[in-house]
């Protein structure tokens, strides 16, 4: 999963615009992928509702339980042949917050072998430290790239030589280029988990998580952190496309004991961008420029944090952390992507140009986007009136009086829009012939 931004085009204008917009390039290809579930599963051992390991549910999950000196195995497969060199996902947890001796896990791919064999494909996934087993508990996401074609993967769960070992298995999952559009910025999976020596089951905790992104405001996710504790909290949001950088996160949330007033009582409260397992710039703090604050409703208790990310992302860890002695309750009601305006020049004979402007000079006005994207369709509109679409527009006025022009970009692929960016402009009238007193002196 590799991406890259490229330079913006600076226009000079005579008007301030209100509008905030970045230039950029397009993060990888128009292309738009889709999950693709694994949808059969047989399994070795003790496992609790296997069937929820394949149910393509990326909220339920089978539990597989190694006792001591045991070895617990579900194969997860899709149905048909995936070609080698192609990912493939997992969304995992442990309910163990260390490792015993001897206790660990694989995952591995395979390829259907004669009768109902199935044989391992190389590389496996050994490595307890993706999944942060000796760092607290949690749900993750990691991947693998078989070397050889294959049919699915499977996990192996070992005990250690005095105690078992248990995970859960919530969905394996490749990625396939769709033909038909998507909601580009939908929520599509959420994780909870805790870092830094914290047992999520007993010391600090995140439930409800899915509420987050149901887009109810009744309901919401709640990150608990109790007294006298260090480490971190956290829930992962992951949205069904990657960005185009410069699109913001939303997120609505309150907090137990105190209104959001301002920045500074979101305390330890941190948004990490991703693009998959990779950061996308630093924390998002209370500290940031560019993040921002408003009440949902003027005295309520619900804030709006709003921050734009420079680079492309498809996730963002929201976190908390511990204060000594202090208890902590945040409670999330929505999080969100949006995707950022369009920004317009406005041009007169190729120049910057006035507002108001006389109704003569109006046959060389110019609307233009700065840094138009390519996987972007621009539609132009003058009030509810439809113009067209481009990257520019040349608008026909004939008459005076105040308008006002909007652009609006669809990305390719996408059901959604981005915001609109708006354009007011003044067209004055054409000065009448000058008014001639004579007045004769006696």
């Amino acid at each position: 999963m590799k991406h890259h931004r490229s330079p913006y085009i600076l226009w000079t204008l005579l008007l301030v615009i209100c509008l905030l917009g970045h230039g950029q390039s397009v993060y990888g290809q128009c292309t738009r992928q889709i999950r693709q579930y694994a949808n059969w599963q047989t399994t070795f051992g003790s496992v609790t509702d296997a069937y929820k390991a394949a149910d393509q549910l990326p909220a339920t999950a089978s539990i597989l339980n190694a006792i001591a000196l045991s070895t617990t195995r579900q194969w997860l497969g899709f149905g048909e042949r995936i070609a080698a060199g192609t990912p493939v996902y997992l969304k995992l947890s442990t309910l163990n917050g260390t490792l015993g001796v001897g206790a660990g896990f694989s995952v591995q791919g395979y390829v259907n072998g004669p009768g109902a064999t199935r044989i391992a494909v190389a590389p496996a996934v050994t490595d307890a430290s993706l999944l942060g087993l000796l760092n607290g508990t949690g749900e993750l996401e990691i991947s693998l790239t078989p070397g050889s074609d294959y049919d699915g993967v499977f996990i192996t769960v070992t005990g250690g030589i005095s105690v078992g070992y248990t995970m859960k298995v919530f969905e394996a999952f490749i990625l396939k280029n769709t033909a038909s559009p998507i909601a580009c910025n939908q929520a599509i999976d959420v994780m909870k988990g805790a870092h830094s020596g914290l047992n999520i089951l007993t010391l600090g905790n995140v439930t409800h998580e899915w509420d987050a992104v149901d887009a109810d405001l009744t309901t919401a996710a709640h990150m608990n952190l109790g007294l006298g504790l260090t480490g971190t909290v956290y829930e992962t949001v992951v949205f069904s496309t990657s960005s185009t950088p410069g699109d913001s996160v939303s997120i609505m949330l309150s907090r137990d004991g105190a209104p959001l007033l301002d920045l500074t009582l979101l305390g330890t409260f941190s948004i990490q961008p991703y693009l998959g397992n990779m950061a996308v710039g630093s924390p998002i703090t209370s500290a940031s420029t560019g993040l921002s604050l408003r009440l949902l409703t003027a005295g309520g208790p619900i804030g709006i944090l709003t921050a734009a990310v420079t680079g492309s992302f498809d996730r963002v860890e929201i976190r908390l952390s511990a204060i000594a002695g202090v208890a902590l309750t945040l409670h999330l009601f929505d999080v969100t992507r949006i995707a950022r305006k369009p920004t317009v020049a406005y041009t007169v004979n190729g120049v910057g140009g006035p507002s108001p402007i006389c109704i003569t000079l109006v046959g060389g006005i110019g609307f233009s986007v700065t840094g138009p994207e390519a996987c972007d369709t621009y539609r132009w509109y003058n009030g509810t009136t439809f113009l067209g679409t481009g990257n520019s527009i040349t608008p026909v006025i004939t008459t005076a009086g105040e308008y006002v022009f909007y652009v609006e970009a669809q990305r390719v692929g996408c059901t959604n829009t981005e915001t609109r960016a708006s354009f007011p402009l003044t067209v004055t009238p054409k000065a009448g012939p000058p008014s001639l007193t004579i007045q004769n002196n006696p």
